[in-house]
């Protein structure tokens, strides 16, 4: 399977309001391969990071994940 994403979010402690400014953003696409052999799904994540809000966060991220998504 590939699939396309769009994400948004961050944490914020009780009581404090949530401003759209101070949200997180990434775009990208995952290939899953499920391996019928080891019964779970091998996948490959690649993101881009479309909205920095700190100077050090990186512009793309790669992960490598085995198992479900929860």
């Amino acid at each position: 399977y590939v699939i396309f994403f769009y994400d948004r979010g961050n944490t914020v402690s009780y009581g404090t309001p949530l401003a759209w400014k101070d949200m997180y953003a990434s775009a990208g696409i995952e290939a899953r391969l499920f391996i019928p052999a080891l019964r779970v799904p091998f996948r490959l994540i690649f993101a881009y990071n479309n909205r920095k809000i700190y100077a050090d966060d990186t512009d793309f991220a790669f992960r490598f994940a085995v198992g479900t998504t929860f």
